[in-house]
């Protein structure tokens, strides 16, 4: 005779997550909408939890990192939550007001913002670091501008494509024949591309947002050779001076781009690259860009202009990526897309990457998604 117990699911094995919002159902049911890193944000009944809190151990409340054991309904598109466990808890926030209100518009935005049962390898991280900031004394303007979408993080993008890797690897090929060997990498983010620059004989990471910092500091703070720095990128202090600066889709989130440039410029040494991908041509521009934050796209004309105010040579200013321009246009323009779904990017991933490639062994494309420059800090006369 078989042990029922040994059939039911390991309760640590459950999804981890948290939970956004709750809304009574029923005479003794709940409503919950949580985050789990494994299904995203999904929808659940709990049931009898208004009449037995026990059964759920305290795991249904704001603030609350648990692990969610669901089940499908029969017949239903709600999951049903069988059980729930705490794993880590910030309820001590409770009487504070002004941290409860920052929690709550935290849950509410994803809730809000990120599309059901679609997992962000990020979000939950980024809910964690701010339940941890708020218990340090509150969360910092760069942690909140991480989930409302200004740093990109969890938002899936053409632009910002934390797991599309043959795209990074994609401009990580454009840049490569200008790259040096002591390398700084201007709001590293979570450190996807950087991971491709790590080896050389110095690689310097400037980030000002406490969740990248944090993220970083985790993936590279013991490798010997990496330095990670809180600057902003118009305040950069780099000492020694690193022979490449490299910035990708920085500039037209910041409202002076030109002093930005000059800080880069005066962090390498003279006559080193200055590496920049940036959001081309305006007229791609759609709702994605402002859920990023995006400033301003550029032409080449523009660039060269705020490339040249800053007191720095271009080289090399051209457009890049034909088919993910026309990607971006039918997805954010024509297709109103808020935010490119994971679906299509992956597909963007697997199939419009490499036809790119093709395209640009054999044409130089004079329109694309984003625009190359490598421009050089200015070599002195000699005396």
């Amino acid at each position: 005779m078989t042990d029922p117990a040994a059939d039911a699911p390991d309760r640590n094995d459950a999804p981890l997550g948290v939970v956004l919002r709750t809304t009574p159902l029923r005479e003794s049911d709940l409503l919950v909408v949580l985050y789990t890193d494994v299904h995203g944000r999904v929808s659940a009944v709990a049931r009898g939890a208004r009449k037995s809190k026990r059964r759920f151990a305290g795991a249904l409340s704001l603030l609350v990192l648990g692990r969610y054991q669901l089940g499908r309904r029969p017949r239903g598109e709600l999951w049903g939550l069988e059980s729930a466990d705490v794993v880590r808890e910030w309820t001590r926030l409770a009487g504070d007001v002004v941290a409860v209100a920052h929690a709550s518009y935290v849950a509410e935005l994803v809730a809000s913002l990120l599309p059901p049962e679609a997992p962000d390898p990020h979000a939950l991280d980024i809910i964690v670091a701010l339940w941890d900031a708020l218990a340090a004394g509150g969360p910092s303007p760069g942690a909140l501008r991480a989930v409302e979408g200004d740093a990109g993080i969890h938002t899936l993008g053409l632009e910002d494509l934390a797991a599309a890797r043959q795209y990074r690897r994609y401009v990580y090929d454009l840049l490569a024949p200008h790259l040096g060997t002591r390398v700084l990498e201007v709001e590293a983010g979570l450190g996807d591309f950087s991971s491709q620059l790590a080896g050389r004989e110095r690689l310097v990471l400037s980030e000002l947002d406490p969740i990248c910092l944090r993220a970083l500091e985790q993936r590279f703070g013991t490798r010997p050779g990496i330095e990670i720095v809180e600057a902003h990128p118009s305040e950069l202090k780099v000492e020694p001076p690193v022979d490449t600066v490299v910035a990708l889709n920085v500039l037209d989130r910041l409202s002076d781009d030109v002093a930005a440039l000059r800080s880069m410029g005066r962090s390498v040494e003279p006559g080193g690259a200055v590496l920049l991908l940036v959001p081309g041509y305006p007229r791609l521009a759609g709702a994605f860009d402002q859920a990023l934050g995006h400033a301003r796209r550029y032409t080449p004309e523009t660039l060269s202009e705020a490339v040249t105010a800053a007191g720095l040579v271009p080289e090399i200013i051209r457009p890049v990526n034909l088919l993910g321009a026309i990607a971006w246009w039918a997805a954010v323009r024509v297709g109103r897309q808020a935010r490119p779904t994971p679906t299509l990017v992956n597909l963007y991933d697997r199939l419009v990457v490499p036809a790119e490639r093709t395209i640009e062994r054999r044409i130089q494309p004079s329109f694309g998604q984003s625009i190359l420059c490598v421009a050089r800090a200015p070599v002195p006369p000699s005396s």
